[in-house]
């Protein structure tokens, strides 16, 4: 029993028992000579389907978040966006300092740490620095009101 006809394979001598083993095929041949144009390098794998694979736990992904920047410009909307709370009296000023100079300090960090998230950083950086002049001229408000008050004792 052999698989003759078929391209590559001669017939195989049955033993004894009748049965026929695998067919032997023609040994390979033998590559394009050294140094010719397939032994630039390994050859490049096929083109891949789907999502590429998860960065190894422990590694850092290809792509970083800008976070500094991120937290600047956060701190400084919310910082804007509680400026109500500064006409209190100074301690509504004093409060609505954190988080502009929170915004100032982390955009001027993302300024130099994250240089591509530059909308982000500067946005931050400009709402703080509006943030802090507002609160600031809360605080001189109140002063020159208290002062400016008689004082009966």
């Amino acid at each position: 029993m052999a698989a003759a006809g078929l391209p590559g394979t001669q017939p195989v001598a049955s033993g004894g028992d009748g049965f026929a083993g695998p067919p032997f095929t023609d040994p390979p041949t033998a590559g394009p000579a050294p140094g010719g144009p397939a032994s630039a390098g390994p050859p490049s794998p096929p083109p891949g389907y789907g999502y590429p694979y998860p960065p190894a736990p422990g590694t850092q992904a290809s792509t970083r978040q800008p976070l500094l920047s991120i937290l600047s410009l956060v701190a400084g909307v919310v910082g804007l966006l509680g400026l109500p709370i500064a006409f209190i009296p100074f301690v509504g000023g004093v409060l609505t300092l954190l988080l502009p100079a929170a915004a100032i300090v982390l955009g001027a960090l993302g300024r130099t740490k994250e240089p591509r998230a530059r909308a982000l950083w500067l946005t931050g950086l400009i709402t703080g620095i509006v943030g802090v002049a507002l609160s600031l001229l809360s605080i001189v408000v109140w002063i020159i009101v208290f002062a400016s008050m008689p004082s009966t004792y």
